[in-house]
């Protein structure tokens, strides 16, 4: 249960026995994150998921990793030598597309939020789709001690994310997003920074960021962590690693999300003029169909 909520944070809380609707009014809406110790403790994945399990029953499964095939057998290989000093890859793959027998394993689904919108069937349009292929459903993630993801960033879409840690410990490190200034985005739009390590910044090429103060935590595994929208964030493998990810959409995220698809889709229309201020005034009623379907 959640005795008080700290407005001003230097860490991240960890919280057990949340409900909904606590996740809704402490964290979702104030756009705070959160790791939730025990959402996943029902999962068979928590209890089975290894290194070697996945080499022995999944070993022959081919992925591709920085352009690179292996198969999964002897990218875990690479793993479990992986060191501070020679890091392996990160693997990051859709379970749905290339492992649904893992899926059983996975389930039931989170209890938060009760109502994503981005599952929602009012939410059809083409790019939004693709949004769902790549973010919405559920991405594995396996890498070895010392790798670090590729970027530090915020999810695409201005998305809510959750990663549940199956296996091992990752150290995560958050920028909230009004330090934006501090992180020297690709562009004024982008979700992604210039700045390839936050743990040893060069800052003489990036002055700015000795102003933007981290918040760490690791996670263990049966942890969950939930990322807000426009939270930068990137990680660091202190151990063999086998994460899950999935992503959400709610009244809370919904107007970045909305802006940042409406940029995008005219962006990539070769048709009206008129097409961005047509995309967002529709976007705009189905925020008010999805926010009443949900009451």
């Amino acid at each position: 249960m959640i005795d008080k909520f700290v407005t001003e944070k230097t860490t991240v809380e960890k919280v057990a026995n949340l409900s909904d609707r606590e996740f809704v009014s402490c964290y979702l809406d104030r756009l705070q994150p959160v790791v939730i110790t025990d959402a996943i403790s029902s999962w068979k994945a928590f209890s089975t998921w290894t290194p070697k399990f996945l080499q022995q029953t999944y070993g022959s499964k081919q992925v591709t990793v920085d352009d690179r095939s292996y198969q999964l057998l002897d990218f875990i290989d690479l793993v479990l030598t992986s060191t501070k000093s020679h890091p392996c890859s990160y693997l990051n793959v859709d379970i749905p597309g290339l492992f649904p027998e893992l899926l059983p394993d996975i389930s039931p689904s989170l209890l938060y939020p009760q109502h994503n919108w981005l599952l929602n069937p009012m939410l059809y349009i083409p790019s939004v789709d693709s949004v769902k292929q790549q973010n919405g459903f559920l991405t594995l993630l396996i890498a070895g001690e010392g790798t670090r993801f590729p970027v530090l960033h915020f999810d695409h879409f201005h998305l809510h994310a959750f990663i549940m840690q199956i296996y091992g410990d990752k150290e995560f490190t958050l920028f909230p997003p009004h330090q934006s200034e501090y992180l020297y985005p690709l562009d004024r739009y982008s979700n992604q920074s210039f700045i390839p390590d936050v743990d040893r910044p060069d800052l003489n090429r990036f002055p700015l960021f000795a102003k933007a103060v981290p918040i760490k935590v690791i996670l263990k595994p049966g942890e969950t962590i939930f990322m807000p929208s426009g939270w930068w964030h990137t990680t660091r493998m202190l151990t063999p690693s086998i994460a899950v990810t999935s992503n959400s959409l709610s009244s809370s995220n919904w107007d970045k999300f909305s802006q940042d698809l409406t940029r995008e889709s005219a962006k990539n229309s070769l048709t009206s003029t008129n097409k961005e201020s047509d995309i967002s005034a529709y976007l705009n009623e189905l925020g008010i169909l999805l926010a009443q379907s949900v009451k």
